[in-house]
């Protein structure tokens, strides 16, 4: 089974970056000003200077981590669970229910509190993750303004390294650049996890026992996962018992694992 995740890691991860951009723009319009008006006072009033400045870093985190961007974040992960939960379902469906001969939909009704907590756990974990990055942005925001003005540097100069937050061979990098990768591992790692727990769950319900790992047969697949093509595996297996693939967990699992679980049907 293929699991359905292109559309939808490039989807979310479209989202993130968008969000980080948004952080960048609302940060900067906030400290700007405050950048600019107090200048003149960063040589005669030190202390008035940095007082200035620490209200504005109070406004920017009230601002950008208050309800209203809590919604923001978990309207964004809510609809990347949303999705990849519609997408695999149809993909599982497709696949399943021919050989089987029968309408799977009536599965979804035994899916049922299995499916909820594996949404539910997906959920939480990514508002965690967007959080978490959302955070490590204002702080580092806060990092270049500390080390510029200890360094006696300009507003503009300032305004500049906000805007591009870091520095490469002494070029300024747009902060879209800096998180997009961020935003692409992020992406793909819980599009994989999350597909697999719903695979796994699907799978149990329909009461199938087995599956046959399957890699992605390329030069991206690690030894241990490759170590695992072909081989059958049960789901009821715990780490350490016969059936469970101990040096990788089931597929999907492990980070940016593309393997999948593909299910052994004994009609």
């Amino acid at each position: 089974m293929k699991a359905p995740r292109k559309r939808e890691e490039l989807q979310y991860s479209r989202a993130l970056v968008a969000l980080q951009n948004y952080v960048n723009q609302e940060a900067l319009a906030i400290l700007e000003p405050v950048l600019r008006l107090w200048e003149p006072a960063y040589v005669a009033d030190a202390e008035t200077y940095v007082t200035a400045l620490n209200r504005a870093f109070d406004a920017i985190n009230t601002k950008l981590k208050g309800p209203t961007m809590q919604r923001v974040v978990a309207t964004i992960a809510s609809d990347f669970v949303g999705g990849v939960t519609k997408a695999n379902r149809q993909a599982f469906n497709e696949l399943v229910g021919p050989v089987l001969g029968v309408d799977l939909a009536g599965v979804v009704q035994r899916e049922g509190l299995a499916l909820e907590t594996v949404q539910g756990k997906s959920f939480s974990w990514n508002v965690s993750l967007i959080t978490n990055m959302t955070d490590d942005h204002l702080k580092e925001i806060q990092s270049v303004v500390w080390s510029e003005v200890t360094q006696g540097s300009s507003a503009q100069s300032m305004i500049q390294q906000i805007g591009g937050i870091i520095q490469r061979n002494d070029q300024v990098v747009p902060v879209a650049t800096k998180y997009k990768g961020r935003a692409k591992l992020i992406a793909r790692d819980q599009t994989a996890k999350l597909n697999a727990d719903l695979n796994q769950t699907r799978q149990e319900a329909l009461g199938i026992e087995e599956y046959r790992w399957v890699t992605a047969k390329d030069d991206r697949v690690r030894p241990t996962h490759a170590a695992n093509e072909g081989k059958i595996f049960r789901w009821d297996a715990r780490p350490g018992q016969p059936g469970y693939p101990n040096a990788t967990g089931h597929p999907g699992k492990d980070i940016q694992c593309r393997c999948i679980a593909q299910p052994i049907i004994n009609l």
